[in-house]
């Protein structure tokens, strides 16, 4: 417990300062966030780091965080960011399946749907803080909310497994009430601190970004059940990897930018 929250020490007082001051500096801070998560999928998947396969992912990752100005600039060359996308797929996909470490094209699909979903998920990080601090603290109320009460409320009431094959101690009680706790608390948030939509519009979003988060932190316990391993990474002493941590974030965040069209 002592190293968990020295730990959590550290990393807040690493972190908040980026995410307060925001612009280049936490584009930057994104960059290596994404760089060891992926490095993290990588070595899940017990491939080597520095394979040609492996530093095509990374690169994907980049080319997925590229700010606007970049995607705009390439397109007045007629060069479609997508297409630098699929490109770049190709060329991981055909490296996997000739690579040193024998990578079959399930691991190297793996490889890749992981890459795009933790880059895109940083990705829409970094485009709502450009937008707005207080909707990244809203969201990240969310999260911790959910996360935190779904354990208190699952261990006092919860009887009936959520997802008993991927993650054990999760209920359904659990899950219902860390939504609703977390539904009440962030109504409560935006009264002190407001966000520039209606009452329900919030209430609703709040139970859709609670749910989306819980399924990121499946979705992660299944990927690592798959690859049968405990943590994604050693980088958080008590707490795992940044994959780990982020998890429920990779999943929330785009769903935000997501629920700001609708």
């Amino acid at each position: 417990m002592k190293t968990r929250i020295i730990t959590a020490i550290v990393a807040l007082a690493v972190f908040v300062p980026f995410l307060v001051i925001g612009g280049n500096a936490f584009q930057a801070l994104m960059y290596i966030i994404t760089t060891i998560a992926i490095g993290e999928v990588i070595r899940m998947q017990k491939r080597s780091l520095v394979a040609i396969d492996s530093i095509l992912l990374f690169l994907l990752g980049w080319v997925i965080l590229l700010p606007n100005e970049a995607v705009t600039y390439l397109a007045d060359y007629n060069i479609s960011f997508i297409l630098i996308v699929s490109v770049i797929v190709m060329l991981n996909l055909t490296a996997s399946v000739l690579s040193a470490d024998k990578v079959n094209v399930a691991q190297a699909a793996l490889g890749i749907i992981l890459t795009l979903y933790i880059a895109a998920g940083f990705r829409s990080f970094l485009t709502i803080r450009n937008e707005s601090l207080n909707l990244i603290v809203f969201a990240i109320l969310i999260v911790i909310l959910t996360d935190s009460f779904a354990y208190f409320v699952g261990r006092k009431f919860g009887k009936t497994k959520l997802a008993p094959t991927i993650s054990p101690n999760k209920t359904i009680e659990g899950s219902i009430g860390g939504t609703l706790i977390a539904t009440i608390v962030a109504v409560a948030y935006t009264l002190i601190f407001p966000i520039d939509v209606g009452l329900i519009h919030i209430i609703i979003g709040t139970i859709v970004l609670s749910i989306v988060g819980q399924c990121g932190d499946l979705v992660e316990s299944a990927v690592k059940r798959y690859c049968d391993v405990k943590d994604s990474g050693k980088i958080l002493p008590g707490h795992g990897g940044l994959y780990d941590r982020f998890d429920s974030w990779l999943f929330v965040f785009p769903m935000m930018i997501i629920l700001q069209f609708m």
